[in-house]
Parts: structure tokens; C-alpha cells; sequence
């Protein structure tokens, strides 16, 4: 696979499917402009917040989103994974790399399978929410709960936070194809091609279900099963 050009890169990050926060959190990711690790460790007084909490170690944007033993990390991307595996049975964890380059849909894939757009969007918008919520979980825990370093979201609160996220991004897909919208409308055909098959209940809904008031479509709720080794 041809190397992505700094260009692409940097027009990237500013794909239609992410919206602003994501853009930012990108942003700011490839700039090194997070405000941890080494950004504390020369302000004096407050040098204790350039090593993460729970590890102990230098704390990277890298080692947030992909090494930390904080269990929302290795959770957040388990439900990914099951999420992701409705669509396709390859899968491999991000890195950090493959989190800044999202948006050139670059999805994990057998050499023989021909790249889809259905699944590349998928890609786009799993991989940026997950790691998005990794880093907010991470914000609350860090700082709103800076008093109480062994204080971390129980696995039902982090469930619930993905769930969410997962939906809220779904819902605003099936707004987006509102003929309202004009030129800017996404099409129906792209919307049920990105989701099929994560969808809750999918079977006992019309073929097309773009078309069915968007509060009766959701994630399936069985993705958020964790029985499974995270693999």
C-alpha cells in the first residue's frame, strides 16, 4: 500500500465525517499540541502530571489511546472490535498512527479484498469516536478525579458512554439525509451501507431503514457483549 503524502495527511483529518471535536482532537494529536507528558514536566510545581496516574510511566498521546492499563482503553476498543467484526473478520487493534491517518479510510483487509467505501466510512467513524472517548474518558479521569489516582469509569459506565457515542453518531447520519439538507444531504444508500448489520433489530425493520423514525434505529445492543477474549 502506497505511503500517505504529508498533504493527504493533513487534508485527512479534515474529512466530511468527522465533526469538529474530532477534527480538533486530531489536529492537535499530529501537532503534539495535547497538553500531556512533557508539557508539565518543565512547569514547576506541577511536574507530577507529566506521568500517567495508573502506569506510572511518561505519559504520550500514544500511550493514552493504546498502551494504558486504565481499563476503559482495552474495553473501548474490545466493543469496537465487536462492532467492526459485523462487517468484516479482519481486525487489528490501532495504533496511533492508524488513529491520525482515519481519515484516509485505510481499514484493515486481506490483500485479496478490494477496498469498499462502505467500509472504509465504517473504519472513519469507529476508529475516531473510539479513540475520541478513550481521551475524554481519560480528561475526567485525570483531571476530575485528580485527588483520586486509583479512580477509574466502571465497565458498565464505560459501555454505556460508547453506546452512546455510537448512537448519538448513527442518529446524526439518518438526520443528515433529510432532503432539507439540500446538496449537503448524505445519501440514504450510503448511510444504510455504512451501518447495516450493527444495526439493533435490523431484521424486523423495512429494508431500507433510513426511511423509519430515526428514534426506533440503534447499535445492536448484543455488540456490547464482553465475554469474549479482547484479542
Amino acid at each position: 500500500m502506497r505511503a500517505a503524502t504529508p498533504a493527504e495527511l493533513w487534508s485527512s483529518i479534515r474529512h466530511k465525517d468527522f465533526h469538529r471535536k474530532i477534527v480538533d482532537f486530531l489536529w492537535k494529536g499530529m501537532h503534539e499540541a495535547h497538553k500531556i507528558g512533557p508539557f508539565w514536566s518543565h512547569i514547576q510545581g506541577y511536574e507530577s502530571r507529566a506521568d500517567c496516574p495508573t502506569c506510572g510511566c511518561r505519559e504520550t498521546l500514544r500511550h493514552i489511546l493504546t498502551e494504558c492499563r486504565a481499563p476503559e482503553q482495552e474495553l473501548i476498543w474490545l466493543l469496537t472490535r465487536n462492532t467492526w467484526r459485523r462487517r468484516s473478520e479482519t481486525w487489528s487493534k490501532p495504533s496511533l498512527e492508524d488513529i491520525l491517518a482515519v481519515g484516509l479510510g485505510r481499514y484493515p483487509r486481506k490483500a485479496s479484498e478490494k477496498p469498499r467505501e462502505s467500509l472504509a466510512r465504517l473504519w472513519r467513524i469507529l476508529v475516531s469516536e473510539a479513540a475520541y472517548l478513550i481521551w475524554k474518558l481519560r480528561c475526567e479521569r485525570v483531571i476530575g478525579h485528580e485527588d483520586d489516582p486509583d479512580w477509574h469509569h466502571s465497565p458498565t459506565a464505560t459501555i454505556r458512554r460508547w453506546y452512546a457515542s455510537l448512537n448519538r453518531r448513527l442518529q446524526l447520519d439518518l438526520v443528515a439525509t433529510r432532503k432539507s439538507f439540500g446538496a449537503l444531504a448524505i445519501s440514504r444508500r450510503l448511510v444504510w451501507s455504512t451501518w447495516t448489520a450493527t444495526i439493533g433489530d435490523e431484521l424486523g425493520l423495512p429494508e431500507d431503514w433510513t426511511l423509519v423514525p430515526r428514534v426506533l434505529v440503534g447499535i445492536d445492543p448484543e455488540v456490547c457483549r464482553i465475554d469474549g477474549d479482547p484479542g
